[in-house]
């Protein structure tokens, strides 16, 4: 199924703002009310959701989200799933490449209501 350009441009405006470390720009993504569980840490509503965004800045210089694919069910309306990598430069000089991660996006007027990321563990081969 396409992806609505609505969802699209939401997408792609959203990890940009996630990457230039634009807090207030990024939590007027969400509804006010908007739930966020990223990786575990669980919150509710804007104050939650900008402490989040702060704490994940900690001790990062930059980062880079990649997007690999959006997905969306036909079946209900505002729901989509994002796929991608994503790379960060720690303040450390460590530098972290291609941590896979997967989003469930639930829109409510334009915003997100609902925002479920999981960062999936780097496997070893051999």
């Amino acid at each position: 199924m396409t992806v609505p350009a609505q969802i699209q441009s939401f997408v792609t405006d959203f990890y940009a703002k996630s990457d230039a470390r634009n807090k207030a720009a990024w939590v007027d993504c969400f509804t006010p009310d908007a739930n966020l569980d990223l990786a575990g840490k669980v919150v509710k509503g804007s104050e939650g959701i900008g402490k989040v965004c702060d704490g994940v800045w900690e001790g990062l210089n930059r980062r880079q989200h990649n997007i690999k694919g959006v997905y969306v069910n036909p079946a209900v309306e505002g729901d989509a799933v994002v796929l991608g990598t994503i790379d960060m430069d720690r303040k450390d000089g460590v530098e972290i490449r291609g941590v896979e991660w997967g989003g469930r996006m639930q829109f409510k007027d334009g915003k997100l209501a609902d925002y479920r990321v999981w960062l999936i563990p780097a496997t070893k081969s051999g």
